[in-house]
């Protein structure tokens, strides 16, 4: 049987939660918010148990295959593709911000953005008691989707860093081997679903 939140002391703890908050995006705005609400019943759980921090993580879309795929399509309509089309596209699509933005409405709370998945350790501890943070895309980086386990670990470990308790509340990419599913579970001493 598999540990939920409820199942374990949170008080006064450090969280890191995997959330699936890959949702579909359009010049940046949230087009269809129903894995992020279906996450909000898991994340106010936690914030009621009064965390020391809570750091949540997820992919959005996968830039550089993302970006290829728009690329080919403007080529084939005759359209020449540019770095500015590639930084727009990207903005639009993948970055996080707009939907930390949005998912800090819905959660009625500040939500502080993280522009990066690695190097967040120090503003993470620079959290206020209770704090809640988003960091951006895991998937702007390679290690988080590599074939090569090694290579998943090193980004793994330092997401594990960010938190002493892991939350799994992405069921829908549970499955998959990557650095912030499955390989971050392998440096956490306590592990449970949402």
């Amino acid at each position: 049987m598999i540990k939920t939140v409820k199942d374990i002391d949170l008080t006064g703890k450090r969280i890191v939660m995997r959330v699936d908050f890959n949702v579909p995006m359009k010049d940046g705005v949230v087009q269809d918010d129903t894995r992020i609400m279906a996450a909000l019943p898991t994340i106010k759980y936690i914030l009621e148990q009064k965390p020391r921090s809570l750091v949540l993580m997820s992919h959005l879309g996968d830039p550089k295959k993302d970006v290829k795929k728009a690329q080919e399509k403007a080529e084939k309509a005759g359209k020449t593709w540019t770095d500015a089309d590639t930084e727009k596209f990207i903005n639009g699509k993948n970055r996080m911000e707009p939907v930390v933005k949005y998912f800090a409405e819905k959660l009625g709370k500040e939500v502080k953005f993280l522009p990066d998945a690695l190097g967040q350790k120090a503003a993470i501890d620079a959290l206020p008691e209770g704090g809640v943070a988003m960091l951006e895309n895991t998937r702007f980086h390679k290690e988080e989707t590599s074939k090569d386990a090694a290579e998943r670990d090193v980004m793994a470990k330092e997401l594990a860093s960010y938190g002493e308790i892991y939350v799994n509340d992405a069921f829908g990419t549970a499955h998959r081997d990557q650095a912030s599913t499955a390989s971050i579970a392998k440096f956490v001493n306590v592990k449970v679903g949402g």
